[in-house]
């Protein structure tokens, strides 16, 4: 599939992402997955407001010219205004903070991979990735030579945004939210 293929694929039809010359379709979200972006965008706002720094939800595409890749992650944080692509005007070029929301129960998903997607956007400094399906919360940051990895897994821990000077407690983010294991009485 051709660039210009994908972008009249994924504007006629449900949202698909497009890399490695393949579209993909965006698979539809959980309930979990929806409250979790509910949860962290009223964090971001609440924090944000007042800054320069400005977040949005999943309805925009993110591109990626070095890698020629279109995606839609849950959550965008921008440390400026959005750029726009010259032809899309729901389509941007600089994001500072990407969040992702995954359920672990999705084979398709790999965190690594996603990650990679990002790299060589020259505005992007953290990848914040968020299990719908259990605790799990993964910060990878950029340290300038190299990239931090954090990860919370407990009710009693937080995971630090160093792009934006925030600690995301994991009790705000699953505010509300019922995990595999609660339902399965684990």
């Amino acid at each position: 599939m051709t660039e210009a293929e994908y972008i009249g694929l994924d504007n006629i039809s449900n949202r698909h992402e497009f890399y490695n010359n393949e579209g993909f379709p965006v698979p539809d979200h959980s309930t979990n997955h929806t409250l979790i972006e509910i949860n962290v965008i009223e964090l971001l706002q609440n924090y944000l407001q007042g800054e320069n720094a400005i977040p949005f939800a999943s309805n925009l595409r993110l591109y990626n010219a070095n890698k020629i890749t279109y995606t839609y992650p849950d959550l965008i944080v921008f440390s400026e205004q959005p750029a726009f692509t010259e032809h899309e005007v729901m389509t941007v070029t600089n994001p500072y903070l990407v969040i992702e929301i995954f359920e672990s129960s999705n084979p398709d998903y790999n965190s690594a991979a996603r990650f990679d997607l990002y790299q060589g956007i020259p505005s992007f400094k953290e990848f914040l990735i968020i299990d719908a399906d259990s605790m799990h919360v993964i910060s990878i940051s950029d340290q300038g030579e190299e990239w931090l990895v954090q990860e919370a897994k407990n009710i009693k821990e937080a995971v630090r945004s160093h792009a934006i000077n925030f600690t995301f407690k994991i009790t705000d983010i699953y505010k509300d939210i019922k995990l595999s294991s609660e339902i399965k009485g684990n």
